[in-house]
C-alpha cells in the first residue's frame, strides 16, 4: 500500500520540505531537499558483492520539474547499526528501512517552499 502525490517545484531557490501528519496533527514523516544521501562509495564498500547502488529520498524535490512522490506508508526507520537490501534488489533499489507501518487513516500533507506552507488532506 502506498500513497502518491504530484508536486511541481517551480523556481524554488531554497529548501523544499514535505511533511505528513496524522489525524491528531502528529508528525509521521518528513522529507526535505536538504537531506543528505549516504555516499554511494560507502554503500558499495559495505556491499562489495552487489551491483546495487541504493536510491535515496534525499534527492526528492530537486530541480525545476514535476515530481511524483510516493510515500510507502511507513514511519521513519529506527536507529540501527546497518541496513540491508531486499533479496530482489536491482540497481537503485533502496535499502530496507522497516519503520512501523502507518495505519490507513486520514492524513494531512504539508509542503513548505521558501518558508511558505501549503496543506491539504491526503
Amino acid at each position: 500500500m502506498a500513497r502518491s502525490l504530484i508536486i511541481t517545484s517551480g523556481n524554488a531557490k531554497g529548501a523544499v520540505k514535505l511533511e505528513i501528519f496524522d489525524e491528531q496533527d502528529h508528525l509521521v514523516r518528513r522529507y526535505s531537499s536538504t537531506d543528505k544521501a549516504e555516499p554511494l562509495e560507502k554503500i558499495a564498500g559495505e556491499h562489495p558483492n552487489s551491483d546495487v547502488l541504493g536510491a535515496s529520498d534525499a534527492n526528492c524535490f530537486r530541480g525545476r520539474r514535476m515530481h511524483r512522490f510516493v510515500w510507502d506508508m511507513h514511519y521513519p526507520p529506527p536507529d540501527s547499526l546497518g541496513r540491508e537490501f531486499p533479496i530482489s534488489a536491482i540497481s537503485m533499489t533502496r535499502q530496507i528501512s522497516a519503520g512501523a507501518w502507518a495505519l490507513p487513516a486520514k492524513y494531512t500533507v504539508k509542503l513548505t517552499v521558501e518558508g511558505k506552507g501549503y496543506s491539504k488532506p491526503w
